[in-house]
């Protein structure tokens, strides 16, 4: 029986410019062995190198598969902090909406449609969460083909 390893990074430093040497350090030493890492970029990421003309590290990191991390992961104000002061409707739309930047902004910069929608950090966000098999979907669906709606959900916790 052969073992599959999946080797995943989430990349989102966007405030130290230093972080960018180990991202690409990472990217190419996958490379440099034969691995497809996947790689989770938070938006911010993604035009803070386009900013900084980091085309070699978007170039090593492009060579992976991309997620999306989310446009600011733990920036204030957080999901729970945008939700908390939502309905549930309201909540789930405000949330999408303002991630849609993100994920156009990573699409962009890596040349390829995230793979996934990684949540950040330990963010529950149980509006959005149990609404998000049929919502997210029908959502990238429309607004994002040929974004890959069908491996949308193996980053998310249910």
């Amino acid at each position: 029986m052969a073992v599959r390893l999946i080797f995943s990074f989430d990349s989102e430093d966007y405030m130290t410019p230093a972080a960018a040497e180990a991202e690409k350090w990472w990217a190419e030493i996958m490379s440099k062995h034969g691995i497809t890492a996947c790689i989770a970029i938070v938006g911010e990421l993604a035009r803070t190198l386009q900013k900084r003309g980091r085309k070699d590290v978007l170039s090593a990191m492009s060579a992976h598969e991309i997620a999306y991390h989310s446009d600011f992961h733990s920036l204030p104000p957080t999901w729970a902090e945008i939700l908390d002061e939502c309905g549930w409707q309201d909540g789930i739309e405000r949330i999408l909406l303002t991630e849609l930047k993100g994920i156009s902004d990573v699409r962009e910069a890596f040349g390829q449609h995230p793979s996934a929608w990684c949540k950040p950090g330990t963010v529950g966000a149980l509006k959005l969460l149990q609404r998000c098999r049929y919502w997210i979907s029908q959502f990238f669906a429309i607004h994002l083909l040929p974004f890959n709606a069908v491996n949308l959900f193996g980053s998310l916790t249910l």
